[in-house]
């Protein structure tokens, strides 16, 4: 029994810092994205292509944060949860 909680342990480390490296991928992906449409307001003065490029960019990481940011909650509060989930998608 201890090494099968240790696996779990490790499972649930893995889950956790997995969507801490794509949560900030997603901040990166944002702050790209509102970078691109100030510099294009400012050097265009419209909303053109910029705007256009940076929802390429925000929208993503705005959805890669929020969902990100549920699985680190799910990990912190519910470990049992994410290997019931994990488990259940990978049998069917």
């Amino acid at each position: 029994m201890p090494y099968l909680q240790e696996l779990f342990d490790k499972f649930i480390d893995w889950t956790l810092w997995t969507s801490v490296m794509f949560g900030g991928f997603g901040i990166l992906a944002l702050i790209i994205g509102i970078i691109v449409v100030v510099y294009q307001t400012k050097v265009n003065k419209a909303f053109d292509v910029g705007l256009f490029i940076g929802a390429f960019f925000i929208l993503p990481g705005l959805v890669m944060i929020f969902f990100q940011a549920y699985d680190i909650i799910e990990c912190l509060t519910f470990p049992e949860k994410t290997l019931y989930d994990y488990i259940s998608y990978h049998m069917m």
